[in-house]
């Protein structure tokens, strides 16, 4: 494998996967993303009689764990194009190509990761003129940045394992649904401990909560850490999940991706055409 072939191809594919959400509707929908979440923190911030009050409710709190579990819908971004490109038969076309499941699983990781720190960007610049009070430090930015790389790496892979297994609408929207749940009840809203204990056992382990507690520890004093679960702010263990789930998930990604684009054919393209379309009621 030639690596000056090997990175033009994946340049080609990355630049085709990021285009359609910087022009037309799909830059619309970036832009909106990240409005809407600032104004669920400039509400509560409205709402709270002191936005930086150890409240369960805390703006400040809410900010910074939209910051960490937002950076999980990386791998719904990835779930959704590995779906829209399954239908519309793109995957059968990337199959004949060199090196086509490292060039695809590469390119679509960073496009999709690239689409989400961008908004994340704005997300938090919004949130600085929200709350003035709670503008990060040099350091802290330095460390925001990186915990966000880290992050992203670990939910990445999910989007490439589930996105495996979606093969109609229903399942697409059960999906989708199910990975909302996940980051609302990520802990960036409200502590873990508001919810079911069964709950709380599924999210210790998800890189969602461990994500938001991650970016927690580094923009929030550490006496906001009574809110987790470890009871204090604990980066060493955050960052241990999350290059346990970045490593795991990657190599189980990579397995489960070049077996899905070996079976794609012209008759599993028409068979899952023809599901979407009874399920769409065509």
């Amino acid at each position: 494998m030639k690596v000056s072939a090997l990175l033009r191809a994946t340049r080609i594919q990355f630049w085709a996967d990021l285009r359609p959400n910087l022009i037309g509707l799909g830059l619309i929908a970036t832009l909106i993303t990240p409005a809407v979440f600032n104004l669920v923190v400039l509400a509560a911030s409205k709402f709270v009689d002191n936005p930086e009050s150890l409240a369960v409710f805390s703006p400040a709190s809410l900010l910074a764990g939209m910051f960490g579990g937002f950076a999980g819908m990386v791998g719904m971004q990835i779930m959704s194009e590995m779906y829209s490109e399954r239908i519309s038969g793109n995957l059968l076309r990337i199959r004949t190509l060199p090196y086509a499941s490292v060039v695809w699983a590469l390119a679509k990781t960073l496009s999709a990761s690239l689409l989400v720190v961008f908004m994340l960007l704005l997300l938090l610049i919004g949130g600085q003129f929200i709350l003035p009070t709670a503008a990060l430090s040099t350091p802290q930015v330095v460390q925001s940045i990186a915990a966000l790389i880290l992050i992203i790496l670990a939910c990445a892979p999910l989007g490439f394992i589930v996105g495996t297994v979606v093969r109609g609408t229903y399942s697409m929207l059960l999906a989708t649904l199910g990975w909302m749940a996940l980051l609302a009840t990520s802990g960036g809203p409200f502590p873990l401990d508001m919810l079911p204990g069964w709950l709380q056992t599924i999210q210790k382990i998800m890189p969602f909560y461990w994500g938001g507690h991650l970016a927690r520890a580094i923009m929030l004093p550490a006496e906001y850490g009574v809110n987790e679960v470890t009871g204090s702010f604990n980066l060493g263990l955050a960052v241990l999940i999350l290059v346990a789930w970045m490593i795991g998930g990657f190599i189980l990604a990579i397995l489960l991706v070049n077996t899905s684009l070996k079976k794609q054919s012209i008759s599993s393209l028409e068979k899952i055409q023809a599901t979407v379309r009874t399920q769409a009621g065509i």
